[in-house]
């Protein structure tokens, strides 16, 4: 690790370096650390919802600036469980179990667990137009088949790439 001059005296700063290769050495413990909070998410939204939501804007951090940390959300959605966890968020929070006069606290953790559910909403979304993205790109890069008897596939997306992809359709339609 390299060292820079501070500000203030002799005293020296670490550098923060900045790699546009896998990343995966250097993130493993913050990628588990966050894969953590994710799998126990359904938890953390009742009992710290405040903690959670802190999370979830760290993801949407991450999904905001995609192109620099594409490695790490590779990581993060190669993880079987990362979508399901999260949409489970959307629908433990019901209307209907309020009770008629809330104290404080009770309103305030209501209120971080609708904004947890928001933050998870923004994440898909977003994750939503890196995919298209990605696809346009990708069809842009593909030449366009030289021979008759080439097999290709009907969605145009090679099915290992298609096993990565996640379809948010089926959180929003339940």
């Amino acid at each position: 690790m390299g060292v820079q001059p501070g500000n203030a005296g002799d005293g020296k700063l670490p550098a923060i370096e900045v790699s546009s290769g896998p990343v995966e050495s250097k993130s493993s413990s913050l990628v588990d650390a966050v894969l953590c909070f994710v799998v126990n998410s359904d938890s953390h939204i009742n009992n710290k919802p405040f903690v959670l939501l802190n999370v979830l804007n760290f993801l949407k951090a991450l999904w905001q600036r995609a192109a620099q940390y594409i490695n790490i959300l590779a990581r993060l959605k190669s993880f079987e469980k990362f979508w399901k966890q999260l949409s489970k968020c959307i629908s433990l929070t019901s209307l209907d179990s309020l009770p008629d006069s809330l104290t404080e606290m009770e309103a305030l953790n209501l209120a971080y667990k609708y904004q947890c559910q928001s933050s998870i909403m923004e994440i898909m979304a977003y994750d939503m137009f890196l995919q298209n993205k990605l696809s346009r790109v990708e069809s842009l890069e593909k030449p366009a088949p030289e021979s008759k008897g080439r097999v290709e596939n009907s969605g145009g997306i090679d099915k290992t790439k298609a096993a990565n992809l996640y379809d948010h359709r089926d959180v929003l339609s339940t």
